[in-house]
């Protein structure tokens, strides 16, 4: 954020001129701070991410040797010493199950196991496959639409160890842990699978109310110098800053609350057309990412249209990278390289859609004074 300071400047262009210098050293100087902030931040966000577990265990384990056992007319469903066993010949559904009781919303579990398939050959549909999942079903047994898979298979692979941390959510009455070769056929084995209860770690805690705070601080600044730059008019601030506010909260909402809005959203779409609603179904989030760039980077550009254009650039690049490196610290959130393209791809829309027009205009108002010239 640009330090701002009350200058009294005198009559005189030489005087002018060296308050534009000093001023010029500051915005260097600023932008260098700004990088070097970013560069912190980033860092130490990964760090994070990749060295501090954020949960730990919390009571012991859930599952009992409770099974229910569906191998259909030719397939296969046992316990083989160790193991859960699953084997499907021609594509029949074939699952082990245990229904546990709910529980309380907000519960982070860990579902985890060891497992194994040979000669998996999926079915018909994306989800036919051998699988692990624990379901989440409201009062009258219907499954609710929540992340399930904790593990999903095709072909053959050796034993691995997988875990998935789910979160409980509203209106949850049950839930259903599932081992499955959902409408496929081959060979899957599944050992020491395992549901405990679990609770954030003290030491991500306290990371990550550090790391929010690094972030915001770096919010501040950087909207503090776009804002600096832009025109003087309150209201095109406003809308800077109200845009700006926006990917952030788009940025900083739990996983369950972006499915919900995403899901509503794409029931507003379909209602208003249907056309468009089926062609942004299941992408109304990368659609989402696109728009609020495409008008960050047409305001952004008109905020610094006086100058180079770069520096709309390197604003859109940090807030991309940044929008997308802190949700490694936000709960059912993680960072995707292509999210961070749509965004970028979003926001140089918009800056290369005010160029252009600025170009055009341009060249209109200097076309009458070239003609008249000519004329003359």
């Amino acid at each position: 954020m640009y330090f701002l300071a009350v200058i009294c400047v005198r009559d005189g262009g030489q005087e002018r001129v060296k308050v534009r210098g000093r001023m010029r050293k500051m915005c260097r100087q600023t932008e260098i701070a700004l990088w070097g902030l970013f560069g912190v931040m980033i860092t130490l966000t990964a760090i994070g991410g990749l060295k501090i577990e954020p949960y730990e265990t919390a009571g012991p384990d859930l599952l009992t040797g409770e099974w229910a056992f569906y191998a259909g007319d030719a397939g296969e469903a046992e316990k083989r010493g160790a193991d859960l066993y699953l084997f499907s010949p021609a594509g029949e559904g074939v699952s082990i199950r245990q229904d546990l009781d709910a529980l309380p919303p907000g519960q982070v579990v860990r579902l985890s196991g060891d497992m194994r398939c040979k000669g998996v050959k999926a079915g018909e549909m994306p989800w036919n496959h051998a699988r692990v999942v624990l379901i989440q079903r409201d009062g009258e047994g219907a499954r609710l639409e929540r992340p399930h898979v904790a593990a999903s298979f095709t072909g053959t692979v050796a034993w691995q160890h997988y875990e998935k941390h789910f979160t409980i959510g509203p209106d949850v009455a049950s839930l259903s842990v599932i081992a499955q070769l959902s409408r496929c056929s081959g060979k899957f084995w599944v050992r020491n699978l395992r549901l405990h209860p679990m609770a954030q770690a003290a030491v991500y805690t306290r990371a990550k109310r550090w790391i929010f705070a690094g972030w915001g601080v770096f919010a501040v600044c950087l909207l503090g110098s776009v804002l600096y730059r832009s025109p003087g008019k309150v209201a095109f601030r406003v809308l800077l800053a109200g845009i700006f506010v926006a990917i952030v909260a788009g940025t900083v909402i739990p996983a369950d609350m972006k499915h919900l809005l995403a899901e509503k959203a794409e029931a507003w779409v379909l209602a208003a057309n249907a056309v468009m609603g089926g062609l942004v179904a299941g992408k109304i989030a990368r659609v989402g990412h696109f728009v609020f760039f495409f008008v960050f980077g047409v305001m952004l550009a008109l905020a610094v249209r006086h100058r180079d254009r770069m520096p709309a650039m390197v604003y859109l690049f940090m807030v991309a990278g940044g929008s997308e490196m802190i949700q490694i610290f936000i709960e059912g959130r993680s960072p995707f390289v292509m999210d961070f393209m749509t965004d970028l791809a979003g926001g140089a829309a918009g800056v290369v859609l005010v160029v252009l027009w600025q170009r055009i205009s341009r060249g209109s108002e200097a076309r009458p004074d070239v003609q008249q010239k000519a004329h003359e």
